[in-house]
């Protein structure tokens, strides 16, 4: 058996110092059994020989001590049980099954041979909690000694298992430390043959300069205090992170096999394959959104799409009322049944039950695995009528064009699944508590500041939930005395909690400037209803990005009219930061305005950084009034910490302090896949709609009969797109939402084209009037002569395209 000495983890000796925890424990409350292991100890163990250590390996990596009755840790060997080269501590974690061949040592002669069924020994903690300790898991053995002089063991002791166990999770993917008494003591010995025995002497490391248990045990304490105080808690987390994802000399597991960083799963995150198809989105400073007129169909266009929502009223009320005659069971529950009236009325569920549930199919797909580059959709038909659904058990991999993982972080491996492992290791899963209950961890208040100095501003609250965190705002900001203007087409978050807040509201036209200033005149010279009095303050309220129409707000606008009328500027940055600028921080990056003309910035960390949750950045004052009174910050649960540690390091890639120049990339990569798409849909003919660098592409399809035809036709060639219609959008404005993301590569994006073409021909889809400023004619080009120039004409101004 091949024997490798290396030196302890942090991890390892923090498990030691839990062993010994658990002795003192048991000697207070188990004196008898604490005497009667000593004396068997004593007996069979003097303290010149060494005592194992029986540490076994699951699949999960967690450890299981079985042996606490521990003399002072002067030597530590690990040894690879399975013969082969020595292990890392990286390696240790990422072991396939196959790889191991499990071979144990039990008192008196008790034995599992290989390849037979596995047996777990169910025992009790000192606490009374139940451990499973499988027999053929990999075993790790640790050999303790008291004898300073020795520098060699054998490993054919006995392996003594008491019924008294004590579980300690340990990260075997830590970065291992030197020993205590001599930090350069990191030997591997030679390795034998696998099929040779274990009794080849394993160097040990050296020493401790005294044998007592009570001085070990202090120096161990007195360590661990000193590696938690060498550095802050976010460097410590940022340097593992970066130790173990260093694109220089580390490697992650995929499937079994060693991959270096920079080698991404392909997919997840696609390669970039040339420079060219970088693009550094940028405005210039200082200069206002223009007005550009809407391409719009033809008038028959919007006939036909009235139509197609005429017939299916007609239809649905002659299903109801036939129905309804015949007293079929499919209406019982929009009748009266034993004097309880229907909990949802026949003219409320009208469109779901006879208009939408003909495109449930479209809707609602049940997905798989990674939302990065391609996802997997899980196959399912229907045999009534799309009232229920049969899974088949396949799923389908799809291009994926309907996730906002807008810049590629959401990854099962990489630098944010390093730190979020490392966080559930320190932290545990969640922090169990509301935020004003103990539910506020210091890996909170370091994630809002790494979010405020994100965003410029002074101070951050993270919130658990996008939604809730709209939702619930806006009371804690204005209330009845107060006035907030709402651009028409925000978000249904926004208007929720408007409306909860009890402010007087007031509705501008999308993006008019002029409408708005009307407003804002207005509003001001009358005063509030009734009394007249004037307005206790004005809040205007819009989206950076707007989610269904891919257009910016007019931001350099706003700023100039903040400043003439003194109202205060609430700008909800959930799509836009992280996706839009040339550093990522949202529409104020973009059009070059420092953030400080914005009184509160809203933003959710689901779309660019992979992770959960909402923040609200602001001055102090205000983000200190909304820890004491706003009750989606109160009552619900905080951020999970392994979602801070994706967002930390997230955030710190984006800034270059992890990974420098990968940030860098991937909003590169974005801004390109972003124009590259919408130039190229305009050149074929289709009607998009949307700011050039906005990822978000909305494809107008108009009819609900054609946009479920799309989404269909889509899914049989594997690529997974979002379709969306009415009441999320007008009635007439069924369209297919296009997400792009920075895990695309050119070559998909070009496929993404041609079936997108070939769909369009099919589906006659190609709605544009727009006339080609080369030709002169309607914009149908050809998808080969499209392609040509593509990648050049990106790297221009596109308003002349």
């Amino acid at each position: 058996m091949s024997v490798a000495a290396v030196a302890p983890s942090k991890d390892l000796r923090d498990a030691v110092l839990a062993a010994d925890e658990a002795e003192s424990v048991m000697a207070r409350d188990y004196p008898d059994i604490k005497a009667d292991l000593d004396t068997r100890v004593n007996t069979h163990h003097p303290h010149n020989e060494p005592i194992p250590i029986n540490i076994s390996y699951s699949d999960s990596s967690a450890i299981t001590l079985h042996s606490h009755t521990i003399a002072p840790i002067h030597s530590a060997n690990l040894s690879n049980s399975s013969g082969g080269p020595p292990l890392t501590s990286t390696q240790h974690s990422h072991l396939p099954p196959s790889h191991h061949q499990h071979q144990h040592q039990h008192h008196h002669n008790q034995s599992t041979e290989p390849g037979s069924p596995t047996k777990h020994n169910h025992q009790e903690d000192l606490h009374g909690r139940s451990t499973i300790a499988a027999s053929n898991t990999t075993t790790t053995t640790i050999t303790t000694t008291t004898n300073s002089s020795s520098s060699s063991s054998s490993s054919s002791s006995p392996l003594h298992q008491t019924t008294l166990s004590h579980s300690v999770p340990i990260d075997t993917s830590a970065t291992l430390v030197s020993d205590i008494s001599s930090p350069s003591s990191s030997l591997v010995s030679p390795v034998s043959s696998p099929s040779s025995t274990s009794t080849t002497p394993s160097p040990t490391l050296a020493p401790s300069t005294t044998n007592t248990p009570a001085a070990t045990t202090a120096n161990l304490q007195q360590e661990k205090k000193q590696l938690h105080s060498q550095q802050p808690l976010e460097a410590t987390l940022m340097s593992q992170s970066s130790s173990a994802t260093s694109e220089s000399n580390t490697t992650y597991s995929d499937s079994g096999k060693s991959t270096h960083y920079s080698e991404l799963n392909e997919v997840e995150f696609g390669k970039l394959t040339s420079k060219k198809y970088l693009y550094k989105s940028h405005w210039p400073a200082g200069k206002e959104l223009p007005f550009v007129p809407e391409d719009l169909p033809n008038l028959y266009v919007f006939i036909s799409t009235y139509l197609s929502y005429l017939l299916l009223i007609i239809l649905g009320h002659a299903e109801d009322y036939f129905y309804d005659l015949i007293r079929d069971d499919s209406t019982k529950n929009l009748r009266i049944s034993n004097g309880f009236a229907p909990i949802v009325s026949a003219f409320d569920s009208f469109y779901v039950r006879r208009q939408k549930q003909r495109l449930t199919d479209c809707f609602s797909r049940i997905t798989t695995g990674v939302p990065g580059r391609f996802i997997r959709v899980l196959d399912r038909h229907t045999e009534d009528n799309m009232t229920s659904f049969i899974y088949d058990g396949t799923d389908s991999l799809c291009l994926n064009l309907s996730s906002y993982n807008y810049l590629g972080f959401a990854q099962s491996a990489g630098q944010c699944t390093d730190v979020a492992d490392v966080a559930i290791n320190s932290y545990g899963t969640t922090s169990g508590a509301p935020r004003i209950a103990g539910g506020t961890l210091d890996y909170h208040l370091i994630s809002e500041k790494v979010v405020a100095d994100f965003v410029g501003k002074e101070s951050a609250l993270i919130y658990s939930m996008g939604y809730g965190t709209n939702a619930t705002i806006f009371s804690s900001l204005v209330d009845k005395q107060c006035l907030v203007i709402s651009d028409e087409l925000n978000h249904a978050s926004i208007r929720f909690g408007v409306r909860m807040s009890g402010a007087f509201i007031k509705i501008f036209k999308h993006n008019d400037m002029v409408d708005l200033e009307h407003l804002l005149r207005e509003q001001i010279s009358q005063g509030q209803p009734r009394t007249r009095r004037p307005w206790k303050k004005i809040l205007i309220v819009v989206e950076g990005l707007y989610s269904m129409e891919g257009t910016m707000c007019n931001l350099p606008a706003l700023v100039n009219l903040r400043k003439k009328y003194k109202f205060y500027l609430f700008v909800d940055e959930a799509h836009s930061v992280g996706a839009i600028g040339p550093h990522g921080r949202g529409v104020a990056d973009f059009f070059s305005i420092d953030t400080k003309n914005i009184d509160i910035m809203m933003g959710t960390l689901t779309k660019s950084f992979g992770a959960t949750g909402g923040y609200i950045a602001a001055d102090k004052l205000i983000v200190d009034k909304l820890k004491l009174n706003n009750f989606g910050n109160l009552y619900s649960e905080s951020a999970a910490p392994p979602v801070l540690a994706q967002i930390n390091s997230s955030l710190l890639t984006i800034t270059g302090d992890l990974l420098p120049g990968q940030g860098q990339e991937r909003l590169q990569r974005i801004a390109f896949n972003s124009r590259y798409l919408r130039l190229g849909l305009k050149r074929l003919g289709f009607i998009v709609s949307g700011m050039e660098d906005s990822p978000i592409i909305p494809l107008m399809v108009y009819q609900p009969s054609k946009m479920s035809a799309f989404s269909r036709l889509m899914l049989s060639r594997k690529i997974a797109v979002v379709v969306v219609g009415y009441p999320a959008t007008p009635l007439t404005s069924s369209r297919v939402r296009l997400c792009v993301s920075a895990s695309l590569t050119k070559e998909d994006l070009d496929r993404l084209l041609r079936e997108v073409n070939e769909a369009g021909d099919y589906l006659n889809l190609k709605f544009s009037c727009e006339l080609s400023p080369t030709t002169g004619k309607l914009r149908r080009e050809n998808i080969d002569d499209v392609l040509k120039t593509l990648v050049d004409d990106v790297q221009k101004d596109m308003s002349q395209f």
